[in-house]
């Protein structure tokens, strides 16, 4: 997701916090070995009469949440036009947007934008659904969907700095900006080091010093929310010796795992909320797999030899890397059995929907465990209760 769109309009007053999910509508399921209303003998005359049913305690388990609602809150999804059509508002009713990803084509005005994400709201609502996440890209520089918005300084004037300051300061900024917004998630920072100044990466980098990549980028996701909004570290394991843009070709990162291993410094011990996967392939970790799709990648790398606990998210995979192995809707299903929490099929609206069909029928075939799903609605579903309140 690279290219920058312009975005008209003035400030707007600021919207109220919308990541507390949304109360259910749906019926209650009751716990295994729920107790039953049961009879017993009166001591004194010898009849029955029923005993109360028990009262619901804060011990009693959560409804369980619906299958539906489980896999479609692992997919973000794009949506046409400035305002969600019937059919789409018809999917977020249903729980089948987790997530909706802004594009230049869906914003006129921040008012617009405004009004857009209060329908999705109204839609999920009237569904008994949590609200879907809304996110942009908004790095700066030449990959910024709201033009006029912050940040004013794209990372590599950020990283020209060398100032943790400048880089909290742009993220504080851009954060509260994109909250009045209602929008979510940035998906910035770019963390990427690149390996030499003429990588495609280098214009959206802060460096190639992963230390100063690392402090840099950790303050203006740090900045990002205390503004409100979460940040995203991109693209583990990291693009800097990629030798093209993944959302145009398919790509094999030859490096060794001695250079691979300056690219995970920006991601150790991170505070950001998400991390976005790439969709290029590392012989060094997983041969012939892209990382997206990679277990070793994703759990054994980011997970367990990182011990990375937020959200984790894919590129887009309505791209020619991912179309090389197999399809958006697909590779959605792998890149979910593999270890990620949400999948992005952003390149069209039907896209997303034919992703969804195809992995609720993994879920319903067991292929993507209940258990595997509900580990990822957990950490959801945190993201969403940790978001400050600017």
């Amino acid at each position: 997701m690279l290219v920058a769109v312009l975005a008209a309009g003035g400030d707007e007053p600021r919207r109220a916090a919308r990541l507390a999910p949304a109360a259910s509508a749906q019926a209650p399921v009751p716990g295994p070995g729920a107790a039953q209303a049961t009879t017993t003998a009166a001591s004194t005359t010898g009849t029955t009469t029923p005993e109360p049913a028990p009262t619901s305690t804060a011990a009693d388990p959560p409804p369980a949440v619906p299958l539906r609602q489980l896999v479609g809150e692992r997919l973000f999804v794009r949506m046409n036009g400035t305002s969600p059509s019937r059919a789409f508002r018809a999917r977020v009713r249903r729980g089948e947007v987790g997530g909706v990803v802004l594009f230049g084509p869906n914003i006129s005005t921040r008012a617009q934008v405004r009004r857009l994400v209060a329908r999705l709201d109204a839609a999920a609502r009237a569904g008994g659904m949590p609200a879907p996440l809304v996110a942009i890209d908004q790095e700066g520089g030449i990959v910024k969907r709201l033009q006029t918005a912050p940040p004013r300084r794209s990372a590599p004037r950020i990283g020209a700095t060398n100032s943790t300051r400048v880089a909290r300061r742009e993220g504080l900024a851009t954060g509260r900006s994109l909250r009045a917004l209602g929008i979510d998630v940035d998906y910035a920072p770019v963390v990427d080091v690149p390996a030499s100044s003429s990588s495609f990466i280098a214009p959206r980098a802060f460096g190639r010093d992963p230390r100063r990549v690392a402090r840099l980028g950790g303050a203006f996701a740090d900045g990002l929310q205390r503004g409100g909004v979460a940040g995203t570290l991109k693209h583990f394991p990291g693009l800097g010796s990629a030798p093209a843009n993944t959302d145009f070709a398919s790509a094999i990162v030859s490096a060794p795992r001695s250079r691979l291993r300056r690219e995970l410094i920006p991601y150790r011990a991170t505070g950001a909320r998400l991390v976005m996967l790439a969709t290029a392939v590392y012989p060094a970790y997983d041969r012939g797999v892209p990382a997206a799709f990679s277990r070793r990648v994703v759990t054994g790398l980011l997970r367990e030899g990182l011990d990375y606990k937020g959200v984790v998210v894919t590129d887009d995979l309505e791209t020619p890397a991912v179309r090389a192995y197999t399809s958006p809707a697909e590779g959605a299903v792998r890149a979910i059995e593999a270890g990620a929490d949400m999948a992005l099929v952003v390149g069209t609206e039907a896209g997303g929907a034919t992703a969804f069909d195809h992995m609720l029928a993994a879920a319903k075939s067991d292929r993507l465990t209940r258990e595997r799903l509900e580990a990822s609605h957990a950490r959801v579903e945190s993201l969403r209760s940790s978001a400050p309140t600017p």
